[in-house]
């Protein structure tokens, strides 16, 4: 048996779904106006990054960075020393050579090509450097927004469910004085406190998720949620090819740090070549003892080797491929990024829809909540009718506060995609 009240609800949401489509699918949404929302403040961010162990070792890589600066040789010079021994003139074998010794100094020095090589390089480092702290920062700024709405979310319903508990006692406390005066059944004062242990059991489920994630807040963050912050929005007027996901996405932290890391190796594979076709200058001193009364010898020795022709392409192999694992990685992001902005954007179509049938939806109730309770209080119409109406009217507002947060968390995650941050 279908009661009239539900068969109401039914009916209502289908014509408000019907409506809904039409005016979503119409010309005036090609020109509407987007809005992002933000909940994260500036301050919140940064004490959450100043707790991040990754800050403290990106600080270090800094300053190991600017400490190297450029020198005029790209590897540490290397020393060397030889000995022969004086051959001894019983031996078969006696060259008549005196003993020598030779002390030798090798500096592969750094021409000028291989001097801005070395400098880009540098400035390569501290780009990656940058542009990684960008990236964490803006993947702690995501979580922490999609926490913080979380939080309002668990706020918001636990709210509901308080309300809701409280009625459902209400309504058992005044079944149970009706059923002492014999003016109402006992199944039906059981059924009452069924439902009754029910919200109660919603409301306590909903007041541990509300803690937990305020827990889950001040670990990161080491502040208390405060609940007086209210989002903050953009508002911008867009057309039909405007849209979210056709944005760029070269603006992302997440594309900034693939593009960076691209760079850094590609300069690295220049870098190695022009290594190996640096001179390197050696300078020794060679002595040489006395025969025969003979004085020693002392001579300095200057040198200076130059590399010709060229290294064959296999000796580079390994830098080919670390740039092309890094140009498939940021194509990979880049992709990924686009596909993820569309999905959020579908997503974000797909709940302002549903929203927009809830809402009249939940105003049609809230009319009529009131009136047929008490009708029902007077027995004009049956517990049967009350129970599916009263369950309607709660789980639409459920349903449109859920909805409410959900897209506003959308937005926000889609702002982040585009690179946008506190």
């Amino acid at each position: 048996m279908v009661s009239i009240g539900h068969y109401f609800v039914k009916k209502t949401l289908i014509r408000r779904l019907l409506l809904a489509l039409m005016a979503f699918s119409s010309s005036a949404v090609l020109a509407a106006t987007s809005y992002k929302a933000g909940i994260v403040t500036q301050q919140q961010l940064e004490s959450a990054w100043q707790r991040m162990p990754e800050q403290a070792l990106l600080i270090q890589l800094e300053k190991a960075n600017q400490q190297q600066g450029s020198r005029w040789w790209w590897e540490s010079p290397s020393f060397s020393l030889d000995y022969q021994a004086e051959d001894s003139p019983n031996s078969s074998l006696d060259s008549g050579l005196a003993a020598q010794w030779e002390l030798g100094l090798e500096l592969p020095i750094v021409g000028p090509s291989l001097w801005r090589t070395q400098s880009n390089m540098q400035n390569a480092q501290q780009n990656l450097i940058n542009a990684e702290q960008k990236m964490l920062r803006w993947r702690l700024a995501t979580e922490l927004e999609q926490l913080a709405w979380l939080i309002k979310l668990n706020d918001l319903q636990a709210q509901l469910m308080k309300k809701k508990y409280q009625f459902s006692l209400d309504h058992v406390d005044w079944l149970v004085a009706l059923e002492r005066l014999g003016e109402r059944p006992q199944d039906e004062v059981l059924q009452a406190r069924q439902q009754l242990v029910l919200f109660q059991s919603e409301y306590l489920q909903t007041q541990q998720s509300l803690q937990q994630s305020e827990m889950r807040w001040q670990q990161l963050t080491g502040l208390k949620f405060d609940f007086s912050i209210k989002p903050t929005y953009q508002t911008s007027n867009q057309t039909s090819n405007q849209t979210p996901y056709q944005a760029s996405a070269q603006t992302s932290p997440l594309l900034l740090w693939r593009r960076a890391q691209l760079d850094l190796v590609t300069l690295d594979l220049q870098q190695a070549k022009g290594r190996s076709r640096a001179p390197t200058v050696r300078l020794g001193l060679l002595q040489i003892e006395g025969l025969s009364g003979q004085e020693q010898q002392n001579s300095w020795q200057l040198g200076l080797t130059i590399p010709l022709g060229s290294s064959p392409v296999g000796k580079w192999r390994d830098g080919y491929r670390a740039i092309g694992d890094a140009e498939v990685q940021y194509e990979i992001t880049r992709r990924g990024l686009l596909l993820e902005q569309q999905k959020l954007q579908s997503f974000i179509n797909t709940k302002t829809l549903h929203l927009s049938a809830l809402k009249p939806l939940l105003k049609d109730l809230q009319a009529i909540f009131q009136p047929r309770y008490k009708a029902y209080q007077q027995g004009m119409i049956s517990n049967l009718e009350w129970r599916p109406l009263q369950q309607s009217y709660w789980d639409t507002q459920q349903q449109v506060s859920a909805t409410e947060i959900e897209l506003k968390a959308l937005q926000s995650q889609l702002n982040h995609l585009q690179g946008v941050m506190p």
